[in-house]
């Protein structure tokens, strides 16, 4: 016996009964059919955060990504600008900071070695 669930109004799960009465289990789950919007909840998470975790979250994230190519950090950038536009610039400026701090690290290392 097969039955569909909807989600807001939408039909989007097909449930087939299991072998026991109670047990419902998914047959299949459209998991793309509400995919248009990645970028509002992590954006309204975001805007909760208070300044001080705000840039703590820029710092992190900056030493996670750092090492990745330009590419996946340009591209991690513009994701976070998608959510909000400040944590799109907090993400690139730590990101510059970070940088920047590796160069000046490495320059003193030199003149250590000389």
């Amino acid at each position: 016996m097969s039955r569909t669930a909807t989600v807001n109004g939408r039909s989007s799960l097909t449930l087939r009964s299991g072998r026991w009465p109670s047990m419902v289990m998914p047959e299949n789950f459209n998991f793309r059919e509400d995919d248009h919007d990645y970028y509002s909840q992590p954006g309204n998470l975001f805007r909760m955060l208070k300044p001080d975790e705000r840039q703590r979250l820029f710092q992190n994230t900056a030493h996670a990504i750092g090492d990745a190519s330009k590419e996946v950090r340009d591209r991690h950038i513009g994701n976070c600008s998608k959510a909000d536009p400040a944590y799109g610039e907090g993400v690139a400026k730590a990101l510059a900071a970070l940088e920047q701090d590796q160069e000046s690290e490495e320059i003193v290392y030199a003149e250590v070695l000389r």
